[in-house]
């Protein structure tokens, strides 16, 4: 009888450890995938800055009915569906725009320590499938 429990908790011992090793990997996965994004967020913001683009903010008018009606429950909930942030996030921005306050178009993470904060100066824009200028030949050669 005390083998069938010994060999039961050792079994029940591994299963735990492989769940926590998946849930590890899944963590490190979704951490390394917001670095990715916030990545992608500031060179974007770069390229925005370098054409002097202005990007209107984000507006949402079926959130802001819903607050009127003061079913902020229903609002944070229409503006998870919109945006896919989670509930803290959602909450934030609910509240920013009940106070009359632009919502946030996207919340990132934090910058990672190991990554400039500003990139550097960007390099000259060239159209997609632009060729380098190539330089003439002087009349000598």
């Amino acid at each position: 009888m005390d083998s069938v429990l010994l060999v039961a908790l050792v079994i029940a011992v591994i299963g735990l450890g492989l769940i926590t090793t998946a849930l590890a990997g899944r963590d490190r996965r979704e951490h390394r995938s917001a670095r990715q994004l916030a990545s992608v967020e500031r060179k974007l913001d770069v390229i925005i800055a370098h054409f002097g683009l202005d990007v209107p903010e984000q507006q949402y008018p079926e959130v802001v009915a819903l607050l009127d009606k003061d079913q902020k429950v229903a609002a944070i909930k229409v503006y998870r569906e919109q945006t896919g942030v989670g509930l803290r996030e959602a909450k934030n921005a609910v509240e920013q725009i009940e106070r009359g306050k632009a919502a946030p178009v996207s919340v990132a993470e934090p910058a990672d320590p190991a990554e400039p904060a500003e990139p550097a100066e960007p390099a000259a824009a060239q159209p997609a499938g632009a060729q380098p200028a190539k330089t003439q030949p002087s009349p000598g050669e």
